[in-house]
């Protein structure tokens, strides 16, 4: 193996290391939500928010989600290494790509447990968690894309 395809090899193992770390602390949130719901039965929150402020939140992390979807997008089609670049500042910008994608779909997550935890939006988390998981998955780093 020479030292370019050994050097894209360290540096996918570690966008999958960093990347399966962000898919493992997306099945923490849920652990903890879950712990949390069956500690303190009828968990409400302690935060006086009124029904109006915790629907323009819903509205508001939702809209967020969905610009993050078309973020991730946008910025994964435009930000490409170039061709004349060696494979190992190649690797290194895939690398780099693939860690501001997956932090950008796990702050989806992040919106849903804000909403647990300030309204005790069970559903509204699952489904923000939800959607983290799939992002995270659908662009989890793949061999054939660093070849």
């Amino acid at each position: 193996m020479d030292n370019f395809a050994n050097s894209v090899s360290i540096w996918y193992r570690k966008a999958v290391i960093v990347c399966g770390a962000m898919l493992a602390s997306c099945v923490m949130l849920a652990v903890f939500v879950e712990i949390v719901k069956t500690q303190a039965s009828g968990f409400t929150t302690q935060f006086a928010i009124s029904a109006d402020v915790v629907r323009i939140l819903n509205y508001v992390f939702y809209a967020l989600a969905c610009s993050e979807l078309f973020a991730i997008q946008l910025f994964r089609s435009h930000w490409r290494p170039k061709e004349e670049d060696d494979a190992t500042v190649k690797a290194q910008h895939l690398f780099r790509l693939s860690i501001i994608t997956a932090a950008l779909a796990n702050s989806v997550a992040i919106y849903g447990l804000m909403l647990f935890v300030l309204a005790a939006l069970y559903r509204e988390f699952y489904i923000f968690l939800s959607i983290s998981l799939l992002l995270q998955i659908y662009y989890f780093p793949r061999q054939s894309q660093w070849q």
